[in-house]
Parts: C-alpha cells; sequence; structure tokens
C-alpha cells in the first residue's frame, strides 16, 4: 500500500516504483527447467507476468540466453542481472498477452488529476522466478517446495600425499531426472579440485563452477533421465595434499548459498 497526500489538483503525474534485492532471490534451477520447457513448447509459461520474468535480459524474447544469465546467477559467475532489473513493476490495470508481454507499461500516468484515485496498483515481478518462490515483506505467504528427496554418496577411500583420485558421485534413488542442483564444500587443506567429468548426466562447462573449496552444479537437460541406484551421476578429479581417509569431514553438501534439490 502507498498514499500521496496533499497534491496540487489539475496537474500531471506519474507513477513508477522500484525495489532492488538479492538478484538470486527466489531463483533455482527449477525455474530453468520451467523456461527451457516453454521454450520448447513443452509447456508454456501461463501468465504474461511470468514471460516477464523469463525474459531475464529484457530483449522482448524468451530464448536460452535467458537461460544462460540466469545460470550465471545461480552458480555465482556473476552477482547481477546484465540488462535488467532485480524486481519490475507493471501497471496492474494493463492488459497483457502471451503477444504483447513485453510491452508493459512500468509507470502509471495520471493526467489532470481531478479527484482522489485508488487504482494506481502495480505488480511485482521477480526477475527469473518464474515459480513464484521468492519471499519478501510483500506478504506472509511462501510456496513450499514439494520436490522429491534425491539421496546421493561418496565412496570411502583412503589415499595418499600427492594421489589423483577420481570421486564417483553416486545416486540411491531412482527417478525421471529433469534436473538438479547442489554445492559441494571440499577441504582445500586436503584437496585441490582438478575437473569434473561426466557419469549418467552429460555436464557441460557452463552447468558447473569450482574453486577454492566449492564445487557448484546446476543441471537440467531438454528430455528426463533415468536415474537407477547405484548409476554414477557424475565423477570429479582432486589431488590430494596429505595422507587421510575420505570421509564427511572432507567433502560435504552445502546448503546456505544453494540449496540441493532435484526435479523429476
Amino acid at each position: 500500500l502507498y498514499a500521496f497526500n496533499d497534491l496540487e489538483m489539475f496537474n500531471d503525474y506519474s507513477l513508477n516504483a522500484k525495489f532492488e534485492s538479492d538478484p538470486l532471490l527466489g531463483i533455482t534451477t527449477k525455474d530453468i527447467v520451467k523456461i527451457q520447457r516453454h521454450i520448447l513448447g513443452i509447456e508454456t509459461l501461463d501468465s504474461p507476468y511470468k514471460m516477464i520474468s523469463a525474459d531475464v535480459n529484457k530483449s522482448g524474447t524468451i530464448t536460452a540466453s535467458d537461460i544462460s544469465e540466469l545460470r550465471k546467477l545461480i552458480l555465482g559467475v556473476q552477482n547481477h542481472f546484465d540488462k535488467n532489473e532485480s524486481w519490475n513493476f507493471v501497471d496492474a490495470n494493463e492488459s497483457l498477452t502471451a503477444d504483447n508481454f513485453q510491452s508493459f507499461k512500468s509507470t502509471f500516468q495520471i493526467n489532470q488529476l481531478g479527484t482522489s484515485m485508488t487504482n494506481g496498483d502495480f505488480m511485482a515481478i521477480k526477475t527469473g522466478d518464474v515459480t513464484g518462490e521468492a519471499v519478501t515483506g510483500f506478504s506472509g505467504n511462501s510456496i513450499s517446495r514439494n520436490d522429491k528427496s534425491m539421496l546421493i554418496e561418496l565412496p570411502e577411500l583412503v589415499f595418499r600425499k600427492g594421489e589423483i583420485l577420481e570421486i564417483p558421485v553416486r545416486c540411491l534413488t531412482e527417478d525421471e531426472l529433469y534436473g538438479l542442483q547442489f554445492e559441494l564444500w571440499i577441504n582445500s587443506g586436503e584437496f585441490e579440485l582438478l575437473s569434473v567429468e561426466n557419469g549418467i548426466l552429460t555436464l557441460t562447462p557452463d552447468q558447473y563452477n569450482f574453486g577454492g573449496d566449492h564445487l557448484k552444479v546446476s543441471w537440467n537437460s531438454q528430455n528426463s533421465t533415468s536415474v537407477h541406484t547405484n548409476n554414477v551421476l557424475f565423477k570429479f578429479k582432486v589431488r590430494t595434499k596429505s595422507a587421510g581417509t575420505l570421509n564427511m569431514g572432507s567433502i560435504q553438501i552445502k546448503s546456505q548459498e544453494m540449496a540441493a534439490e532435484a526435479y523429476t
């Protein structure tokens, strides 16, 4: 809600809204899955507001370039949108469709103010959050996730200093997988992360980011991948810096920056 009191009558006024927050708020690989399915015509976005959200680079079209920019944000490659704001505010009285979503108005124009007005409403749209999961102070509601859990396992290994280890990440559940995201913390005092290699998931270089003590993965595919118990999802290579045993103190899934999620 907002109000402007004691405005001079019979003048022209323009109203617009602005709110900046963490650009990553509400955004996960699930949004990438939804945008890709829209692009491919498998499951189209069902409102012009979602299309505005999906047009991450504000080009007026929804393409793979929007997915690319979202993924860079998720993986921590960049921390801002190059050509867009974190939030767009759209005149709620405007009639938008899938055909004209790109022409939305962000300014509410009042000509010759002659009486009190109560219809200057805006629709707040979080850039990139097509699933509507950003939690803000705008309301007390949040959408809980209902995606299935997927268990993964790392092997127990004994190693010597200076070894090159290939560590497989295995799945302990069975499902049809469309996407996943997670962050692995790797003890940089014990290991130097060298590379990431494919298992049953084909990971392209733009779908992961590693450096120092972390490996972030944001993967999705056009078609689902059948995952079975003990399948190797992917592997990563490390060089050991000391002798020891691979355990939970060496490598862990972290969720402070990236929630661990699978989309089936």
